[in-house]
């Protein structure tokens, strides 16, 4: 081979090494604290863990993964030990292949000595003389240590008509089964999805409903919903139709499937529960809500009696409600004595305290001598304090039955005779325990205070929004038995066993807290959200208690994880609904269970925990693959520009994998200790993966929340996004108000030409484009008044796609400043430009679901104008003319001269080109560039 030539660039891509460096005392660099791995089709990987040698992890250092390293099955709880090797006088390293997508687990262990021991073994090592050798004692005094539990994630290896698709590549639409009317009639809906360029397909579930026909809220989970089929069918024969029609839309129509998961409710009216109510928050099995259960029930009474307290049902006002409150006041929290569940019965505790001072003569001795050394050291508030903590004793309270809470007789007893002495009556006792009771209920009191102002806080507020507000389903209506004062916080079931008890039979509603932590159990004993009425209530939903583990309730463990593992059998993905209030530990196990039927599950979820670490711990353990984010809730174009810039990609020029990767090889031991040659790169931290939707069916329509108009500009900074997108259907056609998943009974028009409607055209072009850069991982966000501008570049061939949107949020104009952009060595390739405008045509009203009327333009070519300044050569871009609000386009680009191949000519002759340079010379090729050089000028 002639001198610098440059051997042929392989076609298949390498063997890839994703390399973790590990702190100095073996834990994950924080900001590397989640690490995702891609999974490619065709190319692959492992990952390597390094220490360096001389750190304190470098001593007998062992990775344990729950990876299964042996090939066996995977078990989130079984670890498996793998050995650091030494591969150079740096570095110690652990490396194994990647062969399953998934979540897993690591810790590494090592031999360490403590800082105290490590100094007596160095005055060991200078004094000592015994027949152990020096350095095998000390080494006798290491102590192994572990780390804290890291994760890492794989990606599923998605296909679609056996071609891959990246995670970057997906375009997901959401559907809602029950407006596309029978399973049967499906197929041109799929052809639509199709043609207006989706690849996924997501479905809103399409169990049985329950009572008040939503489908979140599942009647019977193992069942389809009867609607979807022309004849009445079974469990097995509906699932067996569902897996047919899915694989027809797979292979005709090349659209993947994802389905919603309810795991944390079921109706209130589902029939199970009626067998089996241990499956919810009852009063049996949670107790605590008992005080909470009773004003709920109170509030029930109240809201139908309302005109025998002299209250109008109907509240039309901020002073109707303030008289609302004053009777929930007078007729509902004074008559239930709710205080009686908070402190303690003064009279039942003298007469337990005084027959303890009868019975047990020498009580005096239990009190220790270090409680009476603490006592006497104690004076005023500090000494009334420690006893009434004393006499409380051990004991615990959480308001589940009246005059519950008690304090220790014996102790107490013992303690009175140690404050009166020997010459202490029994009658001068009593009078000191009921001062002491007094101080005792004092802070109880005023907890007691301080929930009812919240329960009455909360009420109000809750009044004020369902009655005053226009958007609410109980505006207007009167105040009753079934338009309650507030939503009920408790279902009663009717038994299947007269044998059940009626405190088992009343279950506590879900529902959701604003602002409350994702991880703690808001129906749990350390909780009085039910109580204080913090919970925003689901009423046809009950929140079910599946405790930490199958065995805490194993029926219900055992139902959700067969209605799991059928959705498993026939989607390729599954949403978790409400997954920040999902028991993480009931996700854990049934996603488990779905990956063992079918690995490369991917897997969407919706987290409102308001915090990017909690996020990440859902991530991290459920193997979340695509957070839900929503472009909708951007309130202006500089917002909108942030969430684009924060939810994908990297900046253009960045030094990522194609920069920083190097050769090197990975050594298989599964193979004998086989070489293979590879490229190692770093893994680079990141955020958790981003699906990026411009509307989904939770939110107000483009119309309600900006203008109609914005809906195209909107679409178009979502789909240049580096991450995935999804949307809604009905975005593309133009709905003018978000629909009712409960009350909507429209369907969805059957669209024999989608491209024609909406932005139908502009949408499928835009999709279309989507996929295509999949691999455009560098990205460049800009915001300018009312433009967005984005370009997308491949990191490696550096060709790209730039898209301009005039957004059209409320007062948007048409003429807005913009700065043409300069282009600098690049040539531009317009690809197509649009502007949406209202019409003015009424809609029909036919039983089916239509858009806004509008116009889709498609408006002329940019013009380029290529010019040059003292930077050189450069593109400029100007806007067509009526590139008003609501107006969008795309142009190609590409680096003028630049050759793709270029980075593998560098790195393949690198070594030998630079073999003779001096290191002056180096740093000349290395360190400087033109920009750098005219600034010291």
């Amino acid at each position: 081979m002639p001198r610098f030539a440059t051997p042929d660039q392989p076609n298949a891509p390498p063997f890839m090494v994703w390399n973790l460096d590990l702190n100095e005392d073996g834990t994950t660099p924080r900001e590397k604290s989640f690490i995702r791995l891609p999974s490619v089709l065709t190319q692959s990987c492992a990952i390597r863990f390094r220490v360096l040698i001389g750190s304190t992890a470098s001593i007998e250092t062992v990775l344990h993964t729950n990876y299964p390293l042996d090939g066996s099955a995977y078990e989130r709880t079984k670890f498996h030990a793998k050995k650091f090797n030494f591969t150079n006088q740096t570095d110690l390293i652990c490396e194994f292949r990647i062969q399953r997508p998934g979540p897993y687990q690591y810790y590494v262990s090592y031999k360490t000595l403590d800082a105290d021991d490590a100094a007596d073994n160095c005055e060991d090592v200078a004094s000592h003389d015994d027949a152990i050798p020096t350095v095998e004692r000390i080494y006798r005094d290491f102590k192994e240590h572990s780390t804290p539990i890291s994760y890492f994630l794989v990606d599923p290896q998605l296909t679609l008509a056996g071609q891959h698709l990246p995670l970057d590549g997906i375009v997901l639409q959401s559907l809602s089964p029950k407006w596309l009317g029978l399973m049967s009639d499906w197929s041109p809906h799929f052809a639509a999805s199709h043609t207006t360029g989706y690849n996924m397909l997501h479905f809103i579930p399409m169990q049985q409903r329950g009572g008040s026909d939503s489908p979140y809220s599942l009647y019977n989970q193992l069942e389809l919903s009867d609607d979807l089929f022309a004849k009445k069918l079974t469990a097995k024969e509906k699932n067996v139709k569902l897996r047919e029609t899915l694989l027809e839309m797979t292979h005709k129509h090349r659209l993947l499937a994802v389905t919603d998961m309810v795991w944390n409710h079921t109706a209130y009216n589902s029939d199970w529960l009626s067998s089996h109510p241990e499956a919810g928050f009852n009063l049996e099995n949670s107790p605590h809500l008992r005080s909470a259960y009773e004003l709920d029930a109170a509030l029930s009474v109240f809201s139908s009696n309302l005109v025998d307290y002299g209250l109008d049902r109907m509240v039309g006002s901020v002073e109707d409600v303030e008289r609302l409150m004053q009777g929930m006041n007078e007729h509902v929290i004074e008559p239930l004595r709710l205080w009686e569940f908070y402190a303690i019965d003064i009279e039942a505790a003298v007469d337990e305290v005084g027959d303890a001072w009868d019975n047990a003569v020498d009580a005096q001795t239990t009190v220790s001598l270090e409680d009476k050394q603490a006592l006497d050291s104690l004076s005023d508030d500090a000494r009334n304090e420690w006893l009434c903590t004393y006499a409380i004793g051990n004991r615990s309270h959480a308001l589940s039955e009246r005059r519950g809470r008690t304090i220790d007789p014996l102790r107490t007893a013992a303690i009175l005779r140690t404050l009166l002495g020997a010459e202490g009556t029994k009658d001068a006792a009593l009078e000191q325990l009921r001062k002491l009771l007094d101080l005792i209920n004092l802070p109880y009191y005023r907890e007691y205070d301080a929930d009812v102002v919240a329960v009455r806080k909360n009420v109000s507020e809750r009044v004020k929004y369902e009655r005053l507000d226009k958007g609410s389903w109980k505006y207007g209506k009167p105040v009753d038995s079934k338009y309650q004062i507030v939503d009920p916080l408790f279902t009663t079931v009717e038994p299947a066993d007269p044998s059940l008890s009626d405190d088992s039979l009343h279950l506590a509603n879900n529902g959701w807290i604003w602002g409350g932590n994702p991880l703690d159990n808001f129906a749990g004993p350390q909780s009085k959200a039910y109580l204080r009425r913090e919970v925003i209530v689901w009423g046809d939903c009950v929140k079910l208690n599946y405790g930490k583990r199958p065995s805490d309730n194993p029926w219900l463990w055992e139902h959700m994880r067969t209605y799991t593992l059928d959705m498993a059998r026939a989607f390729h993905g599954f949403r978790i609904d409400n997954c920040h209030s999902t028991p993480i530990e009931l996700a854990e196990y049934l996603l488990d269970e779905a990956r063992k039927i079918n690995p490369n599950l991917y897997v969407v979820a919706e987290l409102f925990t308001g915090s990017e670490d909690t996020d990440r711990i859902f991530v991290q353990r459920l193997g979340i693959n695509s957070l839900i984010r929503e472009a909708i809730q951007a309130w202006d174009p500089k917002e909108m520009s942030r969430l684009a810039h924060r939810y994908g990609g990297r900046p253009i020029g960045s030094l990522a994998v194609d920069c920083l990767g190097e050769p090197g090889f990975f050594t298989d031991d599964e193979h004998g200790g086989t070489r293979i040659h590879g490229v190692v790169a770093p893994l680079n931290a990141s955020l958790p993966h981003a699906i990026f939707f411009d509307w989904t069916h939770d939110n107000e329509t483009p119309a309600q929340k900006r203008t109609m108009e914005d809906a195209l500009p909107n679409a178009a900074i979502v789909s240049m996004t580096a991450c995935a997108t999804g949307s809604n259907r009905g975005y593309d056609e133009l709905y003018p108000k978000h629909l009712n998943v409960v009350h909507e009974q429209r369907r969805y028009a059957v669209l024999d030409d989608p491209l024609s409607v909406g932005i139908g055209k502009a949408k499928a072009r835009l999709n279309k484009v989507h996929s295509e850069i999949a691999q455009y991982q560098e990205v460049h966000v800009h915001h300018e008044g009312e433009y967005v501008t984005i370009h997308r570049v491949h990191p490696v061939t550096r060709e790209g796609v730039l898209m301009v949107a005039h957004c059209a949020f409320n007062g948007a104009s048409e003429n807005a400043h913009f700065d043409n952009p300069k282009l600098y060595g690049t040539s531009v390739t317009p690809d197509f430009a649009f502007r949406l405008y209202s019409a003015s045509e009424l809609n029909q009203d036919d039983g089916i679901l239509h858009g806004l009327p509008s116009r889709l333009v498609e408006l002329d070519s940019p013009e380029i104008q290529q010019h040059s300044d003292d930077h050189g050569q450069y593109t400029e871009l100007r806007l067509p003319g009526g590139f008003g609000p609501g107006s969008i386009l795309v142009v190609r680009t590409r680096l003028v001269g630049f050759k793709p191949n270029l980075d593998w000519k560098i790195r393949t002759c690198a070594d030998e080109a630079a073999s003779k340079l001096s290191l002056g010379a180096l740093n000349v090729a290395l360190y400087r560039c033109d920009a750098e050089e005219r600034d010291t000028i």
